[in-house]
């Protein structure tokens, strides 16, 4: 019987349908949602440089006027990286925003 109950497990935290869908055996059940965006606990000062941190701060402030995407590319690629999951789809796939306006709107917040 217990080997019957161990399958239905494996099968309910395999159907993506399921409310145990992705649920590992070894976290405890509150740790499923305390990093609902998988950054791993980093924060922007974990992932930018003390220089980026200055740059991005003056880009937000409107102090430096160069385009964060083309002008600073890899500024831009970590920034985006860390936002992506956040902004709205069709912000971060260009469609109805400016995914690098979404990120200096919403940068002040986590630095």
């Amino acid at each position: 019987m217990s080997f019957l109950k161990d399958a239905l497990k494996i099968v309910q935290e395999r159907d993506p349908l399921h409310e145990n869908y992705g649920y590992d055996r070894k976290r405890k059940p509150t740790d499923r949602h305390s990093d609902p965006f998988n950054r791993q606990g980093k924060s922007l000062k974990d992932i930018l440089s003390p220089q980026e941190i200055a740059l991005t701060k003056r880009i937000a402030a409107g102090e430096d006027h160069g385009d964060l995407m083309t002008d600073h590319e890899d500024l831009y690629n970590k920034l985006y990286d860390f936002f992506v999951h956040e902004m709205p789809v069709g912000t971060a796939k260009a469609r109805d925003g400016d995914p690098d306006q979404w990120i200096i709107d919403h940068v002040d917040e986590y630095i």
